[in-house]
C-alpha cells in the first residue's frame, strides 16, 4: 500500500513540475505550487517513517557489538564537543523514524523539551511543518538535506530555510534557520548517526516575507 502511495505521490509531483514551466497565469502558477509542496511534505513524512535515510543495500556498520560501540564513542564525542555550545545541536537515527539519539542543552532550551522527553521521538513529530502555511517546506527540505548526507557521506549546509516553531498554548511563530546536516562515521567510514547543528537567524538577515525560494 506505501508503494502505491509513494509511486503516486512521486507522480503528482514530477506532473506539477513540467507544469510549472508552462504556465504564465500566478494565479494557476501558486495553485500549482502549494499542491506540489503538500506531496512532497507527504513523501517526505512517509519516506522517513519508512526507510529513514538509510542507503539501499547498506551493510550497516559491522556487527552488532562493533556498532553498538562505535554509537557509544560517537555519542560521548558529541556530550563533549555540544555540551557548552550556544549551537543547538542534535544526534538522529537515520533508520526509519528518524529519531532523536541525543540533543545538545541549547536544544532542550530552543525547544523547551528536556532531553529525557525527546531522546527516541521522531524528528518531525517534534517538528512538523506549520499546518496554517501550505507553502511550509521546512520538513521536505530538512529530510532531503539528510537523506543527500546519508547518500554522499557528505556535510550538506542548507539554504537559508524557513522553519515555524510551534510555541506553548498552541500556534507556530515564523523562524529562519541556518541548518547543516553531517554524518557521523565509523572507523571504516561507514554511516553511524545524522548530527543536525543550526543557528537562529534574526534581525536584518530574516526575510521579511514568506519562505525563501525552493533549492
Amino acid at each position: 500500500m506505501q508503494n502505491v502511495q509513494r509511486f503516486v505521490l512521486q507522480e503528482n509531483i514530477r506532473r506539477f513540475q513540467a507544469q510549472l514551466g508552462r504556465l504564465s497565469d500566478a494565479e494557476d502558477l501558486h495553485r500549482v505550487v502549494l499542491l506540489m509542496a503538500a506531496m512532497e511534505r507527504e513523501l517526505a513524512l512517509l519516506d522517513a517513517s519508512e526507510s529513514g535515510v538509510l542507503r539501499r543495500g547498506a551493510d550497516g556498520c559491522g556487527a552488532p557489538d562493533e556498532a553498538a560501540a562505535a554509537r557509544t564513542e560517537a555519542i560521548a564525542r558529541f556530550r563533549e564537543d555540544f555540551s557548552s555550545s550556544v549551537e543547538i545541536a542534535a544526534l538522529i537515527d537515520p533508520a526509519p523514524g528518524l529519531v532523536y539519539v541525543d540533543i545538545n542543552p541549547a536544544y532542550e532550551q530552543m525547544l523547551g523539551v528536556a532531553r529525557g522527553d525527546l531522546v527516541g521521538t521522531q524528528l518531525f513529530e517534534q517538528f512538523p511543518d506549520n499546518p496554517d502555511d501550505p507553502a511550509a517546506d521546512g520538513v521536505y527540505k530538512v529530510y532531503m538535506s539528510l537523506r543527500h548526507v546519508a547518500e554522499t557521506c557528505e556535510t550538506h549546509a542548507m539554504s537559508l530555510q524557513r522553519y515555524d516553531v510551534s510555541v506553548e498554548g498552541g500556534g507556530f511563530v515564523p523562524r529562519y534557520w541556518r541548518i547543516v546536516n553531517s554524518p557521523v562515521l565509523d572507523a571504516e567510514g561507514r554511516l553511524l548517526l545524522l548530527l543536525n547543528t543550526a543557528q537562529e537567524v534574526c534581525g536584518e538577515e530574516a526575510p521579511q516575507s514568506q519562505a525563501p525560494p525552493l533549492g
